[in-house]
């Protein structure tokens, strides 16, 4: 599990990425990627996961997503859970979805690259 934060301006991801990768582990460094002009992941010193990406129209997306990895045992499972997320969660579809390209990845039971559920969830609780 990763939280997945899209920035709006370079700045922005500079400086999360300086608060939050502080002394902690770099998970991939600061820089550009095929899907971004300017992306980091980062772990920070509470062992919570964070993918900073700039995008176009952060504006208009929700600001700090919730990513799920399909690793190990469940390497390839990825579409099937958006299909069943989909259908479990009132008023959930699934959004985006990147595939891996020929040789993209060396796992050859990983198919998805990236993919979006857009669903209202609401957490309540009592403590």
């Amino acid at each position: 599990m990763s939280l997945m934060v899209a920035c709006a301006v370079p700045e922005e991801v500079d400086r999360l990425h300086a608060s939050l990768s502080d002394g902690e582990i770099e998970l991939m460094p600061l820089g550009a990627y095929p899907f971004s002009k300017q992306y980091a992941w980062v772990q920070d010193k509470y062992g919570l996961s964070w993918q900073l990406m700039l995008v176009d129209d952060a504006e208009k997306q929700q600001r700090i997503r919730l990513k799920l990895f399909f690793s190990g045992e469940a390497c390839g499972k990825a579409g099937a859970a958006l299909d069943y997320y989909a259908l479990v969660f009132d008023e959930a579809e699934k959004g985006y979805v990147n595939y891996y390209q020929e040789g993209e990845n060396p796992e050859k039971r990983a198919v998805i690259n990236y993919g979006e559920l857009k669903a209202r969830i609401l957490f309540i609780t009592d403590i």
